[in-house]
């Protein structure tokens, strides 16, 4: 009877220290988390874009023709103008990251009315403008001239860009961009016609005594410049489709400088052209973009098990 009982203690006491030692057991790993969400892993896109552009000019200068002993009283341009575009643009780009993309874009933009009036005012002391009614000539010569300038603007881009995208709110996602490239500017259809006074004094208006004159209507030789161009953007896209966005943004463009050819004076004469300076633009354009394909997986990377540790 008393074996029994010694095998029976010794068999609760095996069962203890056998608990014991588990409950120091590290407690097992959580199951394996599911996969991340699929990831991007870059795609191309094709887009097109129309809109508006609002033209500004910082400057528009002429050289001013002098002959030996002028002095300019004044010059510039008293009038200037330029209209407002339209233009459409289509491009192809790629998707690298889920936050940046980059594409590069041509873009044909409608021929616009440009048109400024210039004007000058030149004294000459010894030089004559006129004659007495003896023929004699009357010094000193002042001067006054009027030209207006029409003719219109023409312009093509060719951009590569990059677009920041700051994240997605209800299919909603802004971004700011920027790019650079090339500008080709033609001026074409411009003449030159106005007025201009002549008289060796002035009368009660500041304008010399003589009759005057009108200037004919004298051709302006065609330009094409290629200028470098960069641009800034902001704007929304929304998804209309996983594959299908729409665009709406703003951006500023510098264009550079646009100036036209010669002026050939039906005077049998030759003045160097006009220069617009500066020529930005701020515009507003609406746009779709098309992703090919579709959002590729990306394996995520494999997650080490913890160690079983036994705590003694």
């Amino acid at each position: 009877m008393d074996f029994v009982k010694f095998l029976a203690a010794a068999g609760f006491i095996a069962l203890g220290v056998t608990a014991a030692r588990a409950a120091d057991l590290t407690p097992l790993p959580p199951a394996p988390l599911p996969p991340p969400p699929v990831e991007f892993a870059g795609t191309w896109y094709i887009r097109g874009d129309v809109g508006v552009a609002s033209y500004s000019t910082s400057d528009w200068t002429q050289p001013v023709t002098l002959s030996p002993g002028d002095q300019v009283n004044s010059s510039g341009f008293i009038s200037k103008s330029i209209q407002e575009p339209a233009f459409i643009d289509v491009g192809i780009g790629y998707q690298f990251l889920p936050w940046f993309r980059a594409d590069v874009t041509a873009e044909y933009r409608t021929a616009i009315g440009l048109r400024g009036v210039f004007h000058e005012s030149i004294f000459n002391a010894n030089a004559s403008c006129s004659t007495d009614a003896l023929g004699n000539p009357l010094t000193p010569c002042y001067f006054y001239g009027q030209n207006q300038y029409p003719g219109t603007l023409q312009s093509s881009l060719f951009l590569a860009n990059g677009y920041f995208d700051l994240g997605t709110w209800y299919g909603v996602t802004p971004y700011v961009g920027g790019g650079i490239g090339a500008v080709r500017h033609q001026m074409s259809g411009f003449t030159d016609s106005g007025y201009a006074w002549l008289g060796n004094a002035l009368n009660s208006n500041g304008f010399p005594n003589g009759p005057l004159s009108p200037v004919l209507n004298s051709p302006i030789a065609s330009s094409t410049r290629t200028n470098f161009a960069w641009a800034l953007m902001a704007g929304l896209s929304y998804s209309v489709t996983p594959n299908l966005k729409l665009d709406i943004g703003y951006r500023y463009m510098n264009l550079g400088n646009v100036s036209s050819g010669i002026i050939s004076c039906l005077c049998n004469q030759v003045f160097p052209g006009f220069k617009v300076k500066e020529l930005t633009s701020n515009e507003v354009r609406i746009g779709m973009r098309w992703i090919f394909g579709d959002f590729i997986p990306v394996a995520p990377p494999p997650v080490p098990e913890a160690p079983i540790v036994r705590k003694y």
